[in-house]
């Protein structure tokens, strides 16, 4: 049984960028992947949206989500450097309040106090991943600076409904790290 968060891949497509020297803590990112784009249009899914996340050594992003609500989105990762960093996800406590946010890059997300989540999985996501961006998610990264290339993945039939991490499982279930 797989969990609901974290799934290793290991895809038959490479993924390469030559931007890795940007400190921009979070762009959107347009760079071109035909293959890619190919690869998951196969499997019945496109790319909605990406972005490039940079995070600096030892630092830690807060818990949210990569939406207004919680929700099972799917988000397809490749991870470069972040050498001992740690993606965390957390379960809304009962009760708990959340503040609806928007980045400087103007992406909704939403927000609680720690005091407000309970961790419930850990993992060293790797290059690539599937992660669920619609649970509450945190990064507590290493001594390495770690870049996130991060695509929000939606159904070729209907862009505008996010694959579910349910259907992912399924999609993708072929290309499953195995080790």
């Amino acid at each position: 049984m797989h969990n609901l968060y974290h799934q290793p891949l290991e895809l038959p497509v490479l993924f390469t960028v030559d931007e890795l020297d940007s400190k921009s803590r979070l762009t959107h990112y347009s760079g071109s992947h035909p293959e890619l784009d190919l690869f998951l249009l196969q499997q019945g899914v496109q790319i909605r949206e990406a972005q490039r996340f940079y995070t600096p050594p030892n630092d830690i992003l807060p818990p949210h989500v990569d939406c207004d609500h919680v929700n099972n989105y799917t988000k397809l990762n490749y991870v470069f450097g972040g050498a001992g960093s740690r993606m965390n996800w957390f379960r809304l406590k009962p009760g708990a309040k959340t503040m609806a946010l928007s980045t400087g890059a103007n992406t909704r997300y939403l927000a609680a106090m720690p005091v407000d989540l309970e961790p419930v999985h850990s993992a060293s996501v790797g290059f690539p991943s599937l992660v669920n961006s619609g649970q509450f998610h945190s990064i507590t990264n290493g001594p390495e600076a770690r870049i996130c290339y991060s695509f929000m993945l939606c159904y070729a039939d209907n862009l505008k409904k996010n694959l579910d991490w349910a259907d992912a499982m399924v999609m993708f279930k072929d290309w499953f790290q195995t080790t």
